[in-house]
């Protein structure tokens, strides 16, 4: 299998476990498998990627115009 289709592969299988989660919404017993199988998938998709921006996006992580991730500051009242 080439890079590029192994890329794809890992595309669909982020893709379905996202969708899988919508499905489970809610207290659901089978939660926490799903996002094993999400965050798993999401790894290895960055290791043959290193992409750090698809990363950041994936954990919700706010970043930078450059690429850097951003930290964020709360105020509180």
């Amino acid at each position: 299998m080439s890079k590029k289709q192994t890329l794809r592969t890992w595309e669909e299988s982020i893709k379905y476990n996202m969708e899988a989660l919508e499905l489970r919404r809610g207290p659901h017993p089978d939660m926490s498998s799903s996002l094993n199988n999400l965050a798993s998938a999401i790894l290895a998709q960055f290791e043959q990627k290193e992409d750090f921006e698809n990363l950041a996006d994936a954990a919700g992580v706010p970043q930078t115009p450059q690429g850097g991730i951003r930290a964020e500051t709360s105020t509180s009242p």
